[in-house]
């Protein structure tokens, strides 16, 4: 009997036992998946946290194609802990990238804020005041009138309002490079009297994630605090808002989804203080495509035509030169009476900086051929320009030959 009692108490120890193995089992697989957190500082467990990031489909189906090796040796061994997890799944990779990312609702953004002042051209101040209206640009006249639907939404948001509209996000400016798309951006916002914001979109790429969506959380934070609109130009935005399939790292996927999620966002569609965005780029292409539907407007920024050639090198390109005499007077013919036009046949001279850069090598060429011969004019004359300008075609001639040798190889 007593032998049967002793029994009896090893069998109930070895069960006990068991139980205690099997609880650490679960607790580690538990604790491992994220289903229990611990505070250090309490020393007491605590659940999930209630409020999490919002991920787009995309994002969480990557993030489960990562997990999924990783967790099915867990739910495929147990049918119950599967049911349990399934329906929390994403919940649960929200809570893991929001950590990753730096997420939290209550952080101290100030250095961020501080980081972006910079950034400011603020109305009334003297950068401000600095900036030329949409009237006086030179050219780009399809331009300004594509923008006219945009500046009615800039002026009268609250009648949008009262039509249950929100508002547009912006206008996405692209086309070859020189052709005045940040010009134009400025023009906007001083003659629409907004406070104005310029970005580099390579900027957000010197931080690592957790700082790249602080950076964004402060960007949007800052732009909806201000004292009246402001419009926020991201320049080579291809750089941040870039396709999701052609970004080279995570913390460029996640910034991109940041945007994205943020322009949605019902805590920044203000009527009253508006936030109107301006993304430029020379590679329409290369936007993400959900970044691309949530703007209303595409606006290609065009070479100058010919009327405009003629205003820009007689109104801005020579005049100082005109008034300090370092210019002939034929040289001004030459270049408004005939090379204006010639430029027509190649586009690769027709920008803002393809001009500016042949006005600065035809002073070079004058400088150059002064000092060979001191008795020749100081200022530029026609034989300057035209030198110049020949050099010119037989560069891009030589460079269109090239490209149609590697095309049909």
């Amino acid at each position: 009997m007593k032998k049967k009692s002793k029994i009896n108490i090893y069998n109930i120890v070895l069960f006990l036992l068991l139980i205690i193995i099997a609880f650490c089992a679960l607790f580690y697989v538990l604790k491992t998946l994220g289903f229990l957190d611990f505070d250090t500082k309490k020393k007491s467990k605590t659940l999930l946290p209630t409020k999490t990031i919002k991920l787009d489909d995309d994002t969480l189906e990557e993030i489960e194609k990562h997990l999924k090796e990783y967790s099915e040796q867990y739910f495929n061994n147990s049918k119950s802990l599967q049911h349990a997890t399934n329906d929390n799944l994403k919940t649960q990779i929200a809570r893991i990238v929001t950590q990753l990312g730096g997420e939290n609702i209550n952080e101290d953004l100030t250095e961020y804020e501080t980081e972006l002042d910079k950034f400011i051209y603020k109305v009334g101040t003297p950068q401000y005041q600095k900036l030329m209206g949409l009237e006086e640009l030179i050219g780009l006249k399809q331009e300004k009138e594509a923008l006219s639907d945009l500046r009615t939404c800039m002026s009268y948001s609250i009648a949008l309002k009262e039509f249950k509209q929100k508002l547009p996000n912006g206008v996405i400016f692209h086309g070859v490079p020189g052709t005045g798309k940040t010009t134009l951006e400025r023009a906007l916002a001083k003659t629409t009297n907004f406070h104005y914001m310029e970005i580099d979109g390579t900027n957000f790429q010197k931080y690592n994630t957790k700082e790249g969506i602080k950076m964004v959380n402060a960007l949007f934070k800052k732009t909806s605090n201000m004292d009246r609109g402001i419009i926020v130009c991201i320049d080579e935005c291809e750089n941040t808002w870039g396709s999701l399939k052609k970004a080279e790292n995570q913390s460029t996927k996640n910034i991109v989804t940041k945007f994205k999620n943020s322009f949605t966002s019902i805590e920044n569609q203000n009527h009253q203080k508006q936030v109107f965005w301006i993304g430029t780029t020379n590679h329409l292409e290369d936007i993400d495509d959900a970044i691309l539907s949530r703007f209303d407007y595409k606006i290609e920024v065009k070479p100058l035509d010919l009327e405009g050639r003629k205003k820009y090198f007689d109104h801005v390109l020579v005049k100082k030169l005109k008034n300090d005499n370092l210019i002939s007077e034929g040289a001004i013919r030459y270049l408004i009476d005939q090379l204006a036009p010639e430029i027509e046949e190649f586009p690769e001279l027709q920008t803002f900086r393809d001009m500016e850069t042949f006005i600065r090598i035809s002073i070079i060429t004058a400088i150059k051929r002064y000092n060979q011969n001191p008795s020749t004019s100081k200022a530029i004359i026609k034989e300057d320009l035209q030198n110049v300008f020949n050099n010119k075609k037989q560069e891009i001639i030589d460079q269109r030959n090239w490209q149609a040798q590697n095309k049909t190889k």
